[in-house]
């Protein structure tokens, strides 16, 4: 189920890539949407399949960090 769904992710994504390359805002919030559909996957899978861990915390952490980066990246460059 996993592998299946990180593919059809990927699949997806890189079929719409290039029509997201077109602006700089644009190419921006497709990767946002990428990360938060991806790890937002992941996160699903490990709450609902890991019962005994709370290693979904983690990845929900990790996803707030990188969409924090993600939104501000032009402060950073």
């Amino acid at each position: 189920m996993d592998r299946w769904g990180r593919g059809i992710t990927l699949f997806i994504f890189l079929c719409t890539l290039p029509f997201a390359v077109e602006d700089r805002n644009v190419i921006k919030w497709y990767w946002i949407c990428f990360l938060i559909v991806s790890m937002g996957f992941q996160l699903f899978m490990e709450w609902k399949y890991l019962k005994n861990s709370k290693e979904y915390v983690i990845t929900l952490t990790y996803l707030l960090l990188a969409l924090g980066i993600m939104y501000n990246v032009d402060y950073f460059i």
